[in-house]
């Protein structure tokens, strides 16, 4: 389990559209709401992917900009 902190930025202030923010990009994530309303703005993602991979696409997630 991996946890990645993005910064949030206040245009994301639910975890739903951050989801969708994903989605748009094909990137299918669950909202942390799902999990309960503490769970909000966090999302779930689940990987079937090496680690390698994993480390990758955590580091260009840390580098995007989560405007659009």
């Amino acid at each position: 389990c991996r946890v990645l902190n993005l910064g949030i930025p206040p245009d994301h202030a639910t975890s739903e559209s951050l989801a969708n923010w994903f989605l748009k990009r094909n990137i299918l994530v669950t909202p942390g709401t799902v999990f309960g309303a503490n769970a909000n703005p966090f999302i779930r993602m689940v990987y079937c992917i090496s680690d390698d991979e994993i480390d990758q696409c955590c580091n260009h997630l840390s580098n995007a900009s989560l405007v659009d």
